[in-house]
């Protein structure tokens, strides 16, 4: 008597192709002074709006409000051949910071 053979496997096993990896960016030094000064000025702009709104909730402070979770400011990475754009974008009045051309070009 032989033993019995194991069953056949009725679906291949699936492997991954390709793993995925977390992608982190960030900004260095100089790129921070920059975008700091640029949301003194922004953050002015917005609290001003708000003041002016009559229907505005937030007419006794000078600070910015963006809803109770944030997002008033957005960071956009985009990777190219010659080194990452960083683009930052301020949702109520729209304005936006370009700070690529900081981003290691000057070594050239």
């Amino acid at each position: 008597m032989s033993a019995p053979s194991p069953a056949p496997k009725r679906f291949p096993r699936y492997e991954e192709p390709i793993k995925y990896r977390q992608v982190g960016f960030s900004l260095v030094p100089v790129q921070i002074r920059r975008l700091n000064r640029w949301l003194k000025v922004v953050n002015r702009a917005v609290a001003d709006m708000q003041l002016a709104d009559p229907y505005s909730r937030r007419r006794y402070t000078y600070v910015p409000y963006y809803g109770a979770i944030g997002g008033g400011i957005t960071f956009s990475f985009t990777p190219t051949g010659l080194g990452i754009i960083c683009t930052v974008k301020e949702a109520l009045t729209g304005r936006t910071l370009n700070l690529s051309n900081l981003d290691g070009f000057e070594d050239w």
